[in-house]
């Protein structure tokens, strides 16, 4: 459990990058990057949502305890 915050955190940071990307219109001249950073971007998403869904279940069995 110790390990998820930093976990979150570090995905975010991904995730912030990515949005940061998609936001420049100057990025939309390389279709080929634009389709490789949603990709990834999906990916980061679903990891980031299970991860923080992990967290929330651990934390609720802590806190129960």
């Amino acid at each position: 459990m110790e390990s998820l915050p930093a976990r979150i955190e570090s995905l975010e940071g991904e995730l912030a990058v990515l949005h940061h990307q998609l936001a420049d219109p100057a990025f939309y001249r390389h279709p080929d990057n634009v389709v490789l950073v949603t990709k990834r971007l999906a990916e980061i998403e679903a990891q980031h949502a299970q991860a923080f869904e992990r967290w929330e279940h651990l934390e609720s069995i802590a806190a129960a305890s």
